[in-house]
C-alpha cells in the first residue's frame, strides 16, 4: 500500500488482514503434476477428494465456480481511464485500468493534488513487451525449470496463467515454471479485478499470481468498503 494512502484505509487494513485469509495463496504442492489440488480436480480437492482424473497443473483452485462474482462498477473510481492531470476528488485514491492477465501492465492512476497522475511505481518494475513467439510450452509445464524472457509475464491456457519465476528474478536467469488459476475460494472472481472495482465481503483477500518472487503489488486484492484496494502481499513459494 502507498505511504499516501488515507489513515482509516492503513488502519483498516491492518485490521482486516488479521482475519482475511480465504483467498490468499496456497503452497503450490511439491508433488506438481497430478495431484488432487490440480487442474478440475482443485474444486474437488476442497471437498475432500483425492481423485487424480486430471493432468492440468493447477495453483489455487483452476475449475471456474459457477457462482465467481464479477467485480461491479466502481464506487469512486472513474467508469473510464481518466486522462493524467485531469481533475479529481478524492485524494490519494488508486484506480487501475485494462485486462491484461499481467496486472502490473495494466494502467495505475492516482488522485495526487486534485488531479489524477499516471502512477507508475509498479509498471517501471516490469517488462510488459510481448514474450517471444516461441518462448511459452505448448502445454503447461508446473515445476519445470524455465529460463526467464519478460520478468512476471505469463504464458496463459485459458484461464491457467504460467509463469517462469525465480528469486531475484531478470531476463535470462534460470527458473521453474509455476501454473496458476483463479483463487481457491470461490467468493473470489475468477479473473484479477482493477483496484478501485467494486466488490462486496469487507476483508476478502484474493491473490493472482505464482508466488512474491515475480508477482506485481496489485495481484494481491482486498475487498475494502465496497472496492478493491492492494491488499497484503504473499509469500515467495521457490
Amino acid at each position: 500500500m502507498p505511504s499516501s494512502a488515507p489513515a482509516w484505509l492503513a488502519g483498516y487494513l491492518s485490521a482486516a488482514l488479521l482475519t482475511a485469509c480465504g483467498g490468499s495463496a496456497q503452497v503450490p504442492s511439491s508433488t506438481g503434476i497430478g495431484g488432487a489440488a490440480n487442474g478440475s480436480a482443485g474444486s474437488k480437492a476442497a471437498a475432500g477428494s483425492t481423485s487424480d482424473d486430471s493432468k492440468t497443473p493447477c495453483y489455487g483452485g483452476c475449475a471456474t465456480h459457477p457462482e465467481r462474482p464479477k467485480p461491479t462498477a466502481p464506487p469512486e473510481c472513474p467508469s473510464s481511464e481518466p486522462a493524467a492531470g485531469t481533475a479529481c476528488t478524492s485524494e490519494a485514491i488508486r484506480c487501475s485500468y485494462g485486462d491484461s492477465r499481467a496486472v502490473q501492465c495494466r494502467h495505475l492512476y492516482q488522485c495526487t493534488n486534485s488531479a489524477w497522475q499516471a502512477d507508475t511505481s509498479i509498471s517501471q518494475r516490469y517488462s510488459c513487451d510481448p514474450l517471444p513467439a516461441d518462448y511459452c510450452p505448448a502445454a503447461p509445464q508446473h515445476r519445470q525449470p524455465c529460463t526467464i524472457a519478460n520478468v512476471g509475464m505469463p504464458c496463459t491456457y485459458g484461464e491457467l496463467s504460467c509463469v517462469c519465476s525465480a528469486r531475484s528474478p531478470a531476463p535470462g536467469k534460470t527458473g521453474n515454471w509455476l501454473c496458476y488459476g483463479p483463487p481457491a475460494n470461490p467468493a473470489c472472481p475468477a479473473a484479477a479485478a482493477n483496484v478501485g472495482d467494486g466488490c462486496s465481503g469487507n476483508g476478502l483477500a484474493c491473490d493472482y499470481d505464482a508466488d512474491a518472487c515475480t508477482a506485481a503489488p496489485t495481484s494481491s486484492l482486498l475487498c475494502v468498503y465496497g472496492s478493491w484496494q492492494q491488499g497484503q502481499g504473499y509469500n515467495c513459494a521457490i
